[in-house]
Protein backbone atom coordinates (compact mmCIF):
# COMPACT_ATOMS: atom_id res chain seq x y z
CA UNK A 1 0.00 0.00 0.00
CA UNK A 2 2.92 2.24 0.87
CA UNK A 3 4.39 1.54 -2.08
CA UNK A 4 1.36 2.83 -4.14
CA UNK A 5 1.02 5.71 -2.26
CA UNK A 6 4.65 6.47 -3.32
CA UNK A 7 4.36 5.93 -6.76
CA UNK A 8 1.78 8.66 -6.67
CA UNK A 9 3.07 10.86 -4.84
CA UNK A 10 6.04 10.84 -7.04
CA UNK A 11 3.48 11.06 -10.55
CA UNK A 12 2.28 14.06 -8.71
CA UNK A 13 5.78 15.99 -8.29
CA UNK A 14 7.08 14.94 -11.35
CA UNK A 15 4.12 16.52 -13.29
CA UNK A 16 4.25 19.84 -10.52
CA UNK A 17 8.01 20.01 -11.87
CA UNK A 18 7.08 19.76 -15.14
CA UNK A 19 4.49 22.20 -15.13
CA UNK A 20 6.54 24.43 -13.45
CA UNK A 21 8.75 24.59 -16.08
CA UNK A 22 6.64 24.74 -19.17
CA UNK A 23 4.95 27.75 -17.42
CA UNK A 24 7.70 29.26 -16.16
CA UNK A 25 7.26 33.07 -14.20
CA UNK A 26 8.87 35.98 -15.56
CA UNK A 27 10.35 37.99 -12.77
CA UNK A 28 8.07 41.01 -11.52
CA UNK A 29 10.46 44.48 -12.74
CA UNK A 30 10.47 47.18 -10.86
CA UNK A 31 9.75 50.15 -13.12
CA UNK A 32 8.45 54.40 -13.36
CA UNK A 33 5.27 55.14 -14.20
CA UNK A 34 4.88 58.43 -15.67
CA UNK A 35 2.11 59.86 -16.88
CA UNK A 36 1.05 62.15 -20.24
CA UNK A 37 -2.72 63.47 -21.65
CA UNK A 38 -3.70 64.82 -24.33
CA UNK A 39 -2.43 68.16 -25.43
CA UNK A 40 0.82 67.80 -22.96
CA UNK A 41 3.90 69.78 -23.20
CA UNK A 42 5.22 66.65 -25.33
CA UNK A 43 2.56 67.10 -28.08
CA UNK A 44 0.95 63.58 -26.91
CA UNK A 45 -2.60 63.61 -28.70
CA UNK A 46 -6.24 62.09 -28.34
CA UNK A 47 -5.08 59.29 -30.02
CA UNK A 48 -2.37 55.91 -29.56
CA UNK A 49 -0.47 54.10 -31.77
CA UNK A 50 -2.79 51.35 -31.56
CA UNK A 51 -5.08 53.71 -33.71
CA UNK A 52 -7.67 53.94 -30.82
CA UNK A 53 -8.46 57.20 -29.39
CA UNK A 54 -10.11 58.93 -26.01
CA UNK A 55 -13.46 58.23 -27.64
CA UNK A 56 -13.14 54.14 -27.00
CA UNK A 57 -11.62 54.76 -23.58
CA UNK A 58 -13.90 55.02 -20.04
CA UNK A 59 -11.44 56.75 -17.46
CA UNK A 60 -11.80 55.08 -13.83
CA UNK A 61 -11.57 57.07 -10.56
CA UNK A 62 -7.99 58.58 -10.47
CA UNK A 63 -8.38 59.91 -14.00
CA UNK A 64 -6.38 56.60 -16.00
CA UNK A 65 -7.63 55.94 -19.24
CA UNK A 66 -9.06 52.38 -19.68
CA UNK A 67 -9.91 50.09 -23.05
CA UNK A 68 -12.13 47.14 -21.51
CA UNK A 69 -11.75 47.61 -18.13
CA UNK A 70 -7.50 47.59 -18.43
CA UNK A 71 -5.63 50.22 -18.06
CA UNK A 72 -3.58 51.80 -21.12
CA UNK A 73 -0.35 52.55 -21.12
CA UNK A 74 2.68 53.71 -23.30
CA UNK A 75 5.58 51.00 -23.36
CA UNK A 76 8.79 49.98 -25.42
CA UNK A 77 6.95 48.68 -28.56
CA UNK A 78 8.92 45.76 -30.74
CA UNK A 79 7.94 46.98 -34.40
CA UNK A 80 8.84 50.52 -33.33
CA UNK A 81 12.52 49.08 -31.69
CA UNK A 82 12.68 47.41 -35.33
CA UNK A 83 11.84 50.57 -37.53
CA UNK A 84 14.28 52.87 -39.29
CA UNK A 85 11.51 55.60 -40.31
CA UNK A 86 9.92 58.13 -38.40
CA UNK A 87 9.99 58.89 -34.32
CA UNK A 88 11.12 55.32 -34.03
CA UNK A 89 14.17 55.61 -35.73
CA UNK A 90 15.83 57.36 -32.71
CA UNK A 91 14.34 54.14 -30.62
CA UNK A 92 16.26 50.93 -31.73
CA UNK A 93 18.14 49.91 -28.78
CA UNK A 94 16.90 49.02 -25.00
CA UNK A 95 19.08 48.75 -22.34
CA UNK A 96 19.93 45.15 -21.13
CA UNK A 97 17.18 43.83 -18.71
CA UNK A 98 14.46 46.42 -20.18
CA UNK A 99 11.21 45.00 -21.37
CA UNK A 100 9.32 45.96 -24.75
CA UNK A 101 5.84 44.04 -26.20
CA UNK A 102 3.35 44.19 -28.53
CA UNK A 103 0.96 46.31 -28.99
CA UNK A 104 -2.47 45.02 -27.55
CA UNK A 105 -0.42 43.28 -25.13
CA UNK A 106 -2.28 42.76 -21.95
CA UNK A 107 -0.29 42.98 -18.74
CA UNK A 108 -0.32 43.42 -14.70
CA UNK A 109 1.36 46.62 -12.89
CA UNK A 110 1.81 47.54 -9.72
CA UNK A 111 0.84 51.54 -8.79
CA UNK A 112 0.45 52.55 -5.14
CA UNK A 113 0.37 49.22 -3.98
CA UNK A 114 -2.82 48.35 -6.00
CA UNK A 115 -2.50 45.62 -8.46
CA UNK A 116 -4.14 46.91 -11.78
CA UNK A 117 -4.92 45.12 -15.34
CA UNK A 118 -3.47 47.27 -18.36
CA UNK A 119 -2.66 47.33 -21.52
CA UNK A 120 -0.13 48.19 -23.97
CA UNK A 121 -1.90 50.54 -26.48
CA UNK A 122 0.82 53.10 -27.30
CA UNK A 123 4.81 53.88 -27.54
CA UNK A 124 6.93 55.41 -24.81
CA UNK A 125 10.18 57.04 -26.32
CA UNK A 126 11.18 57.23 -22.61
CA UNK A 127 11.24 53.52 -21.85
CA UNK A 128 14.17 53.26 -23.95
CA UNK A 129 16.23 55.73 -21.79
CA UNK A 130 19.30 54.12 -20.25
CA UNK A 131 17.78 55.36 -16.73
CA UNK A 132 17.74 53.47 -13.04
CA UNK A 133 14.72 51.41 -14.27
CA UNK A 134 12.34 51.41 -17.08
CA UNK A 135 9.37 53.75 -17.45
CA UNK A 136 6.15 52.76 -18.17
CA UNK A 137 3.86 55.98 -19.21
CA UNK A 138 0.11 55.86 -18.13
CA UNK A 139 -2.40 57.88 -20.21
CA UNK A 140 -4.83 59.65 -17.94
CA UNK A 141 -7.80 62.41 -18.88
CA UNK A 142 -5.64 66.02 -18.12
CA UNK A 143 -2.75 67.11 -15.34
CA UNK A 144 -4.72 67.06 -12.40
CA UNK A 145 -4.73 62.87 -12.90
CA UNK A 146 -0.94 62.89 -13.85
CA UNK A 147 1.73 61.13 -11.59
CA UNK A 148 5.18 60.11 -11.19
CA UNK A 149 5.81 56.97 -8.82
CA UNK A 150 7.56 53.98 -8.55
CA UNK A 151 5.92 50.59 -9.47
CA UNK A 152 6.16 47.25 -10.76
CA UNK A 153 5.62 45.13 -13.97
CA UNK A 154 4.30 42.27 -11.95
CA UNK A 155 5.46 38.70 -13.48
CA UNK A 156 3.56 36.37 -15.75
CA UNK A 157 3.59 32.61 -16.44
CA UNK A 158 4.39 32.08 -20.30
CA UNK A 159 4.37 29.08 -21.96
CA UNK A 160 8.41 27.59 -22.53
CA UNK A 161 7.87 26.95 -26.41
CA UNK A 162 11.25 25.00 -26.58
CA UNK A 163 10.05 22.93 -23.91
CA UNK A 164 6.51 22.50 -25.14
CA UNK A 165 7.74 21.46 -28.49
CA UNK A 166 10.27 18.73 -27.38
CA UNK A 167 7.30 17.44 -25.25
CA UNK A 168 5.34 17.33 -27.98
CA UNK A 169 7.67 15.59 -30.46
CA UNK A 170 8.24 13.35 -27.44
CA UNK A 171 4.75 12.57 -27.14
CA UNK A 172 4.30 11.25 -30.88
CA UNK A 173 7.58 9.41 -31.21
CA UNK A 174 6.18 7.53 -28.19
CA UNK A 175 2.74 6.94 -29.73
CA UNK A 176 4.48 6.08 -33.44
CA UNK A 177 6.88 3.98 -31.72
CA UNK A 178 4.49 2.03 -29.26
CA UNK A 179 2.09 1.75 -32.75
CA UNK A 180 4.78 0.44 -34.65
CA UNK A 181 5.90 -2.00 -32.05
CA UNK A 182 1.92 -3.26 -31.67
CA UNK A 183 1.99 -4.05 -35.43
CA UNK A 184 5.28 -5.74 -35.48
CA UNK A 185 3.99 -7.87 -32.46
CA UNK A 186 0.56 -8.71 -34.43
CA UNK A 187 2.67 -9.30 -37.40
CA UNK A 188 5.02 -11.79 -35.65
CA UNK A 189 1.99 -13.42 -34.30
CA UNK A 190 0.12 -14.06 -37.41
CA UNK A 191 3.44 -15.55 -38.93
CA UNK A 192 3.69 -18.14 -36.46
CA UNK A 193 0.02 -18.98 -36.41
CA UNK A 194 0.57 -19.36 -39.90
CA UNK A 195 3.90 -21.40 -39.56
CA UNK A 196 1.79 -23.53 -37.21
CA UNK A 197 -0.99 -24.06 -39.49
CA UNK A 198 1.13 -25.20 -42.05
CA UNK A 199 3.21 -27.52 -39.35
CA UNK A 200 0.25 -28.77 -38.30
CA UNK A 201 -1.13 -29.33 -42.32
CA UNK A 202 2.11 -31.48 -42.78
CA UNK A 203 1.90 -33.79 -39.81
CA UNK A 204 -1.91 -34.31 -40.49
CA UNK A 205 -1.00 -35.75 -44.06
Amino acid sequence: MMKKYLRCFCAALITALYLFLLFPRTPDQDVRFTSYYPGDGTGSSSCTASLLCTSSFETDEDGRFTYNGRVVVAAAVRYCTESTSGVCAYYNALPAGFRQYDLFDEIRIEVNGKKLDAVVLDICGASYWDEEVQRYDIYVKDRASAADVRGKVLGVHRLNVPLFAVSLTLLFSGIFLAVYAKRKKLRLRRSLRRRLSALFSAENQ
